[in-house]
């Protein structure tokens, strides 16, 4: 199945508890697995944890793309973060908990070259979207050439008309991961991840996790002295765009963070004070005070009493404010769940995780339809919209709907795929794999 983050193990796994007294210094069990002797994975090789978060991350990202009432009480009301940090680190989380095997069994270079696979598979997807968006672009704006009315606003002149007026070098760039038009930047960045992460990820298994994160600290570092305007800028404005929104440099900590909790919470190895009580309640104090600081105190016709620095909480560089308050965010939802794990399981949001790619590249062509035509200008007047405030709610819900609709779809193509594959075909894929296996260092 087609999820954004990086693909589980396709075996299916019993995760159980350890067996004998834990180690001094060691967690005795995993954190991101509820407090019982075994779980089974609810679909082979899958968490279904794992698919609802991700599921529901997804939602949750959709609604904030849509202006509204209801941005004031779902944007960054948590702490000062937003659901994308949660897609990111979710990323390396699931990469970290299901590589280790897949990495055993078939060797480094093999384990490479399906990741690398997986990150060619979510490049295909994203010029695809990128494709349909520009081609809508174009022809909407052909048809209203000759109108007072422009539907998009400021919109198709910031992001799209390099490719109607110079396509040649636009494609190019665009293709090269360069130019970024706005909600284009999330899928080239999980490529830029993934085609690193494998030398991250056999570094953690060899032992030198401490080594990936200290370098990838530096990274982030060099992020906040300006690595990535050094790279980008000599480019025209309009083809910076994405670059507004995330620099990679810094939010590349946040995936690798992700890979080794996950890497060690797979082999038990995590440092006992990360699941300590204590822990525990000063993350909960944490996310107390941040949710306090983000209460909507404007819509409520009142005035916050402090606000940090901006540069505090950027989100485009992830300063230490910002990771501090999700990295709280998560430790207090790890503890939820293995408290109440029941109320972590909804089929239709495991669903929508297992085909999220799919399902995200559908959100994005469908907020760029609701640009088009209700004339969203996003570059110049955030959150301006010339419809309704409940017509964009009204929007924003179809839009949630379609979400659920484009994953189900999905989801039974591949299976009626599947399901009309020849036995014959079937021992020949078999016998295939298995040679790609034992001679061969071909993708997935």
């Amino acid at each position: 199945m087609q999820e954004l983050c990086p693909s589980a193990s396709p075996e299916p796994v019993a995760i159980a508890a350890p067996s004998g007294g834990a180690r001094v210094r060691r967690a005795e069990h995993n954190p991101f697995v509820p407090q019982a002797k075994t779980v089974r994975l609810a679909t082979p090789g899958r968490m279904g944890v794992l698919d609802f978060v991700r599921g529901l991350l997804l939602v949750l990202i959709t609604v904030n793309h849509f202006p509204g009432p209801h941005t004031a009480f779902t944007y960054e009301r948590l702490g000062f973060f937003t659901w994308a940090e949660g897609f990111v680190f979710l990323a390396g989380l699931t990469g970290g908990l299901f590589w280790g095997r897949g990495l055993a069994r078939s060797g480094p270079v093999e384990f490479r070259n399906r990741v690398w696979g997986r990150a060619w598979e979510i490049y295909v997807w994203h010029m695809a979207t990128l494709a349909v968006v520009v081609l809508l672009g174009i022809v909407i704006r052909a048809a209203t050439a000759g109108s007072a009315h422009q539907p998009y606003g400021e919109w198709f002149s910031h992001n799209l008309a390099p490719f109607s007026e110079r396509p040649a070098i636009s494609w190019t760039l665009a293709g090269a991961l360069v130019l970024l038009p706005s909600l284009l930047d999330v899928l080239p960045m999980y490529c830029l991840f993934l085609l690193a992460a494998p030398f991250a990820f056999i570094a953690c298994h060899a032992g030198r996790w401490r080594t990936v994160l200290a370098i990838s600290a530096a990274v982030w570092v060099a992020s906040h002295m300006g690595l990535g305007a050094a790279l980008t800028g000599w480019m025209p404005s309009e083809w910076r765009a994405g670059f507004h929104v995330f620099d990679p440099f810094a939010w590349q900590l946040l995936f690798v963070v992700g890979l080794i909790v996950g890497h060690l919470a797979a082999r038990r190895e995590l440092p006992a004070w990360v699941l300590s009580p204590w822990t525990t309640v000063m993350a909960a104090l944490i996310v107390l005070g941040c949710m306090y600081l983000r209460l909507p105190w404007e819509a409520m016709g009142m005035h916050a009493a402090w606000a940090p620095p901006f540069e505090w909480v950027d989100r485009r560089l992830l300063p230490p404010g910002r990771i501090l308050s999700f990295l709280a965010f998560v430790l207090v939802f790890a503890a939820i769940y293995r408290a109440r794990p029941q109320w972590f399981t909804w089929e239709p949001l495991e669903c929508l995780g297992r085909n999220s790619l799919p399902a995200f590249s559908a959100h994005i062509v469908y907020l760029y339809c609701f640009t088009y035509w209700v004339g969203l200008g996003f570059q110049t007047e955030p959150h301006a919209t010339k419809v309704s405030a409940w017509t964009s709610v009204g929007l924003m819900a179809l839009g949630v709907i379609c979400l659920f609709a484009v994953a189900r779809a999905y989801e039974r193509y591949m299976a009626a795929g599947k399901a009309s594959a020849s036995p014959a075909r079937a021992g020949e894929v078999a016998r295939s794999a298995e040679s790609r296996q034992r001679y061969t260092t071909a993708v997935n």
